[in-house]
C-alpha cells in the first residue's frame, strides 16, 4: 500500500509540474516584461535633455525585443498556451486580434498571466507615466527623439507582424 501511495503521489508530482513548468514560465516572462515598462518610465520621465529621452526609447527597443523573441519561444514551444502571444501585442495589435477573432477561447493559464501583467502595470505610478508623457511631448521635435521614436513604433509593428502570425496559425 505504502509503495502504491509513494508511486501515486510522485506521478501527481511530476504531472503537477509539468502543468505549472509552462504558467510558471509565461509568468516570469509578465513579470519581467512589466519590470522592463517600468524602467523605460522610470528613465523616460527622469530625462534632461532629447539625448536622454531618445537614450530611454532606444534602450525599451531592446528589452522589448528581447522580450518579445523570449515570449515567441515560448509560444512555439508551447503550442497549446499560443494564445499567450496575445499578451505581446501593442494596442493597435490587441484591437486587430479582437476584431478579427474575438470568439478564440483563451486558456486559463494565459488569463491569468494577463491579469497578472495587468495589474503589474496598474502599480506603475499615474504620476510617472504623466511624467513620462510631458517628457516625450517637451522633446517630440528633436531629431534624435523623433527617430527613437520611429524605431519604436516599427518595433511593435514587427513585434505585431510576428505575434499575429504565431496567432493565426491552426
Amino acid at each position: 500500500m505504502q509503495r502504491v501511495t509513494v508511486t501515486l503521489l510522485c506521478g501527481w508530482t511530476t504531472v503537477a509540474c509539468a502543468l505549472a513548468g509552462p504558467h510558471d514560465e509565461l509568468a516570469t516572462w509578465a513579470k519581467r516584461d512589466c519590470d522592463d515598462f517600468q524602467v523605460f518610465v522610470t528613465h523616460t520621465s527622469q530625462a534632461r535633455s532629447a539625448h536622454e529621452a531618445a537614450a530611454a526609447m532606444r534602450e525599451n527597443v531592446l528589452r522589448q525585443r528581447e522580450a518579445m523573441k523570449t515570449l515567441l519561444q515560448f509560444v512555439r514551444a508551447h503550442p497549446d498556451l499560443r494564445g499567450a502571444a496575445r499578451l505581446g501585442l501593442s494596442e493597435d495589435g490587441q484591437q486587430f486580434w479582437r476584431d478579427h477573432r474575438s470568439n478564440v477561447t483563451v486558456p486559463d493559464e494565459v488569463s491569468a498571466t494577463g491579469q497578472q501583467l495587468t495589474n503589474c502595470l496598474n502599480e506603475i505610478s499615474a504620476e510617472a507615466q504623466k511624467q513620462m508623457v510631458s517628457v516625450l511631448q517637451k522633446y517630440n521635435t528633436n531629431p534624435e527623439t523623433l527617430a527613437a521614436s520611429r524605431a519604436l513604433h516599427e518595433m511593435w509593428t514587427e513585434n505585431d507582424r510576428e505575434l499575429l502570425k504565431v496567432l493565426l496559425q491552426r
